[in-house]
C-alpha cells in the first residue's frame, strides 16, 4: 500500500474505474475540480486526513467567490470524501476522511460573534487557559477580518505604525488569495497586541506551529464558553464584516475584506436591532414642531 499518493493521482484512478461510465461524470469532475483549484494536484493524500484541511477548503468555498451555496459546497465536499474512500477501499492508501459536519442546505446564514461573545473569548483565554497568545489572536482576528491563513504569515514588516495600518497580502512574501492586497486601519484596541510583537519573525505564526494546533486551542477556549459549534474560527471575520457593516457603507466592508464582488460582502450585512434605532436615530426632515399651532396650517382645516 503507497504512502506517498497525490491528490491528483487518486483522483485520476476514481474517474477512470469509478467515475467514467457513470451518467453523472461531469458533474463529479467539476466538483471534483473544484478541489484541485485549491490544493493542486501534486498535494499528498495524507494532508487531506485532516480537520483543519476540510476547514479550509470550505472556507475558499465561502469567501473565494467560486460557490457560495450550501448545496453546491456539500457537493464538492462529498466528491473529495468519494476519492479517498474509493482508493482507500482499492487498497491504494489508508487515509481516512475526517468526520465533520456538512453545511446545512438551503441555508446561507452567515455566524458571527457577538461583542459579549468576544470578551468572553478573550478572559476565558487569557484567565483559565492562560494563554494570552490565543486571546490576543482572536481579537486581532476579529477586528481585521484577517483570515487564519493570512494571519499566520503576518510580518512585523507589514505593519505601519505611521499611518496605524497592517498591509494583508501588502509585501513580496505574501499575497492574498486573489494576489493582491489590502489596507486594514488597526484599531485602538489591538494597537497593543501589535506593538507588542514587532520584535518578532511573525506576529503571530511565532507562536503556533501550525493552523492545525491553533484551531485546537480555539476549540477548547470555545467550548470552555459555550458558544455553538456553528461559530467557527473563520465567524471572526465575519464579526468584523458584520461590525463594518452595522455603521458603514457595504463598499467599505468590500474593500476591508477584500471581497471580489459587492454580492459576496452582503451576505454580512444583517439588520440587527442597533442597527436599525441607529439608522432611524439619524433621520430628519426639518419639521421642527410638526407645524403645531402654525395658525395658517390651523385655519386651513377649519
Amino acid at each position: 500500500m503507497s504512502t506517498t499518493v497525490s491528490w491528483g493521482s487518486e483522483l485520476d484512478w476514481t474517474y477512470q474505474y469509478r467515475w467514467r461510465h457513470n451518467k453523472s461524470a461531469k458533474t463529479h469532475q467539476i466538483n471534483s475540480n473544484h478541489i484541485t483549484d485549491f490544493c493542486g494536484r501534486s498535494l499528498p493524500l495524507n494532508r487531506m486526513a485532516k480537520y483543519q484541511w476540510w476547514m479550509d477548503l470550505i472556507e475558499e468555498m465561502r469567501d473565494g467567490g467560486r460557490s457560495s451555496s450550501s448545496s453546491t459546497i456539500n457537493r464538492i465536499l462529498s466528491a473529495g470524501s468519494t476519492v479517498i474512500n474509493a482508493t482507500r477501499k482499492a487498497q491504494r492508501h489508508d487515509v481516512k476522511v475526517p468526520e465533520f459536519d456538512r453545511l446545512k442546505e438551503g441555508e446561507h446564514r452567515i455566524f458571527w460573534y457577538t461583542k459579549e461573545q468576544l470578551r468572553q473569548l478573550n478572559d476565558v483565554a487569557r484567565n483559565i487557559f492562560s494563554r494570552d497568545d490565543l486571546a490576543d489572536t482572536i481579537i486581532f482576528s476579529a477586528l481585521t477580518g484577517c483570515r487564519q491563513g493570512e494571519l499566520m504569515k503576518l510580518k512585523p514588516s507589514d505593519v505601519d505604525l505611521e499611518f496605524n495600518n497592517i498591509w494583508i497580502g501588502g509585501m513580496s512574501h505574501l499575497r492574498t488569495k486573489g494576489g493582491e492586497c489590502r489596507a486594514v486601519p488597526l484599531a485602538t484596541e489591538i494597537l497593543p497586541i501589535v506593538n507588542s510583537r514587532m520584535d518578532r519573525t511573525k506576529l503571530f505564526g511565532d507562536d503556533w506551529n501550525n493552523k492545525d494546533q491553533l484551531y485546537k486551542q480555539f476549540l477548547k477556549v470555545r467550548r470552555y464558553c459555550g458558544i455553538p459549534e456553528t461559530h467557527v474560527w473563520h465567524s471572526l471575520r465575519d464579526t468584523f464584516g458584520t461590525m463594518v457593516c452595522e455603521h458603514h457603507h457595504p463598499k467599505q466592508a468590500q474593500d476591508l475584506l477584500g471581497h471580489k464582488t459587492i454580492e459576496m460582502t452582503m451576505k454580512y450585512c444583517h439588520a440587527s436591532d442597533s442597527a436599525n434605532r441607529l439608522a432611524v436615530s439619524s433621520l430628519h426632515i426639518g419639521l421642527g414642531a410638526l407645524d403645531q399651532g402654525n395658525p395658517e396650517s390651523n385655519s386651513s382645516n377649519g
